[in-house]
C-alpha cells in the first residue's frame, strides 16, 4: 500500500472517520465536525507518520475541541510542520 502522502485523496474520508470514531470513544454525544480550511491543510501535509500520524492528529483535536466544529486552532502551535510545498534536497 502506498503511503498516505501519495494517497492525499484519502485524508478528507479517514479524517472525518477518525472524527466519527473519536468523538464516539470519548463520548462526546455529537461528532466533531472539521473545517474545510483544516481538511485542506491536512491534505497538504507529508505524513511522515502515516495513517498513525492522522489518526493520532485527529484524536487530539476532538479530544481537546471545544465546538462542534474544530478548524487549524486545534492544531495549536505544533502544526504538522512539513508540507507538500517544500522541494526535497
Amino acid at each position: 500500500m502506498p503511503p498516505l502522502r501519495e494517497r492525499s485523496c484519502d485524508i478528507p474520508l479517514l479524517a472525518r472517520e477518525f472524527a466519527r470514531r473519536y468523538s464516539e470513544r470519548f463520548g462526546l454525544g455529537y461528532v466533531v465536525q472539521l473545517a474545510p480550511e483544516l481538511v485542506e491543510h491536512l491534505e497538504h501535509q507529508l505524513w511522515p507518520g502515516n495513517i498513525r500520524q492522522l489518526e493520532n492528529t485527529i484524536a487530539r483535536c476532538v479530544a481537546l475541541a471545544t465546538t462542534k466544529i474544530v478548524g487549524l486552532e486545534a492544531l495549536g502551535p505544533r502544526r504538522v510542520p512539513r508540507t507538500r510545498s517544500r522541494v526535497p534536497r
